[in-house]
């Protein structure tokens, strides 16, 4: 891996030939068709083109494991033109080393990472698309931030914006890839030098008949590939597949659920800023708070927001004094504590949240009493009370007033009979009529009751009664 060249290379042929080699001198240079080899036989150096293109490339691949992945290009913003089949490199004095100057690739015990003092930082950069090597949009490295995070930035011209991020540094994984769950065991190292200045992640492999290498794509894809002994490489771990894992894909205070249709949902007391944008699936304006932060909602399998607070030694009850402390910050809008790392704690806007449907972290986001319903029993039951007040008046109302209408309607009837019966008793014989009183009718009739309805005429309706004698009758 650690390479030295000082050499003048003459390509005097581009015949396809495939010839090891085991050093490059001045006196003998590589020449195209010719490769390398490591002394372990793990990696091979030599020249590469693309198809149809007259572009050499020096570059670096492991030896007949295949799909072949070039791993590091010595000249990647300087290719190699090849005329009338001549193509001449001079690199006198020259040396390369290409363990620290990772490419698209990083390898077991390279470093990813930065020195304070000195200002040198170890990144990964993408190609710019697959058949060109030079600087592509995507660079990948470590934040300055406690604990740690990956973040993959993505270059829009005059700065560039978080495209990825993995989630805080527990000493062991990123909480932030599921993948990584508290089994996983991939070899991964942290190592924070506050007195040197330095932060550097590396990893091994855990097996010496396993080989791999992390890189990241054009599409600012990241990859993970194994090769267990010997074979093709496959896909261990990808990252950004999903466009949950894009950076802030629901704007400030939105959480993002893979498994969903519409993968976007606002926290519980929030609000969309724009329902238009929101309803066309633009969900990047994210949120606005609607109502004053009273209580705590507990939200599981979460990818934790980004620009936390980090705290640390709180004593025994160390989840507690997390609460207490958000708890007595008006500014805090969120915190979580990790076993293996601490108390983190957001004022912010809480960007870049993920539900995930396992792993992930408890977070506890202040939010108004009213979102959590709690109060509402009391108003609900204070509501059907009014409700059921309001009905009863009503009702005695209404039946007051049909009470006395029927009151009087009747009165008026019966003022009407008896005027028509004292006239029809002055026409007739007094001793041949039976007259009975309105009681009697009503205690004949059931109090008129509809069961004792017969049908209904011009004059009214027409009822069948029984008097005391056990005559029936039909009054009207």
């Amino acid at each position: 891996m650690f390479l030295m060249l000082s050499l003048f290379l003459s390509l005097l042929s581009l015949r396809c030939y495939c010839a090891e080699v085991h050093e490059i001198t001045n006196s003998k240079p590589l020449a195209v068709g010719e490769t390398l080899v490591s002394p372990g036989r793990v990696f091979e150096l030599g020249f590469f083109c693309f198809c149809e293109s007259s572009k050499q490339y020096v570059g670096l691949w492991h030896k007949n494991i295949y799909p072949r992945k070039v791993v590091w290009v010595a000249n990647r913003e300087r290719p190699l033109a090849v005329s009338d089949g001549l193509a001449e490199l001079e690199a006198n004095g020259l040396v390369w080393q290409s363990f620290d100057h990772p490419g698209d690739t990083m390898l077991p015990t390279q470093l990813l990472g930065f020195d304070i003092k000195s200002g040198k930082r170890n990144v990964m950069t993408s190609w710019k698309s697959e058949n060109d090597p030079s600087v592509g949009r995507f660079l990948v490295g470590l934040s300055s931030q406690t604990p740690s995070q990956v973040f993959v930035w993505v270059n829009n011209g005059s700065n560039s914006a978080p495209y990825w991020r993995s989630g805080p540094w527990d000493k062991s994984r990123f909480i932030g890839i599921p993948e990584m769950n508290p089994q996983y065991r991939g070899g991964f190292t942290l190592d924070d030098n506050e007195e040197q200045g330095t932060k550097y992640l590396t990893w091994a492999t855990l097996f010496s008949s396993t080989l791999a290498y992390e890189e990241i794509s054009s599409e600012g894809t990241t990859k993970f590939m194994v090769s267990v002994k010997g074979k093709n490489w496959i896909l261990s771990l990808e990252a950004s597949k999903h466009p949950c894992d894009i950076y802030g894909a629901c704007g400030p205070f939105g959480v993002c659920k893979a498994s969903e249709s519409s993968i976007c949902k606002c926290l519980k007391g929030f609000v969309p800023k724009c329902h238009q944008d929101w309803s066309k699936g633009n969900w990047t304006g994210g949120q606005s708070h609607r109502e004053e932060k009273k209580m705590i909602l507990k939200m599981v399998r979460l990818k934790v927001p980004d620009l936390h607070e980090f705290y640390t030694s709180f004593g025994p009850d160390t989840s507690e004094n997390c609460k207490i402390r958000c708890l007595n910050n008006c500014s805090c809008l969120a915190y979580a504590f990790v076993n293996s790392i601490g108390c983190f704690v957001w004022s912010k806007n809480l960007i870049d949240i993920q539900e995930f449907s396992s792993g992930g972290v408890d977070v506890f986001i202040r939010i108004a009493r009213a979102e959590l319903g709690e109060g509402r029993p009391i108003r609900l039951i204070v509501s059907l009370t009014a409700i059921c007040l309001f009905s009863i008046l009503g009702a005695i109302v209404f039946g007051k007033t049909t009470v006395e209408k029927v009151k009087y309607e009747m009165a008026d009837k019966i003022q009407t009979s008896r005027d028509t019966l004292r006239e029809y008793i002055g026409k007739d014989d007094p001793s041949e009529l039976l007259i009975y009183d309105f009681d009697s009718i009503l205690v004949a009739t059931n109090n008129f009751s509809l069961a004792n309805k017969l049908g209904q005429g011009g004059f009214g309706p027409v009822y069948k009664g029984k008097l005391p004698e056990g005559k029936e009758i039909a009054v009207k």
